[in-house]
């Protein structure tokens, strides 16, 4: 099976001359109908760190241990009356996380803190390309995966020196 360290180490899809080089992805933008529930949502669910800048911008950090080279991201949530594009699953925000074990406990916490959260849709566990994962919809149609891959140890392992799960299918 092929790792992203297989794909370091040959150069397998990487560009020749890429236009620019960026260092890292740190940023993503989503919206909401409700900032506030938001803010609860993945504070209190997935342990993200939050800044309100305003009365309609929320500014969320993940909390990951960065001591083992894993890099955070920030996601910014601008709050809106309307939203125009509603997502769908294939458009998701996704956090690995170590064992299929661990999955189960997440899909039933979602399961009893639906309401609370304002969890419109909850999919069962799975296998889903390739991982042990189950989908949820929050408040204003933003979806998230939480999945344990094969290897997935690397998440609770940190990326540096160990195999991560990339299936075939993305490589051909």
């Amino acid at each position: 099976m092929l790792t992203l360290a297989d794909m370091t180490r040959t150069g397998l899809g990487a560009s020749k001359s890429p236009i620019f080089k960026p260092i890292a992805v740190d940023r993503g933008m989503l919206v909401t109908l409700n900032l506030n529930k938001t803010k609860l949502f993945l504070e209190k669910f997935f342990g993200f760190r939050t800044v309100k800048v305003n009365d309609s911008l929320l500014l969320a950090r993940h909390a990951s241990d960065r001591s083992n080279g894993n890099a955070y991201w920030i996601l910014s949530i601008r709050e809106v009356v309307q939203i125009d594009k509603p997502q769908n699953m294939y458009n998701h925000w996704g956090f690995g996380i170590p064992g299929n074990e661990e999955v189960d406990k997440a899909y039933h916490a979602a399961v009893q803190h639906k309401d609370e959260y304002g969890i419109r849709r909850i999919q069962k566990p799975a296998i889903n390309h390739g991982s042990y994962s189950f989908y949820l919809e929050d408040i204003s149609t933003n979806w998230w995966e939480v999945e344990s891959r094969p290897e997935a140890n690397s998440y609770a392992n940190g990326l540096n020196g160990t195999k991560e799960y990339v299936s075939e299918e993305i490589v051909r």
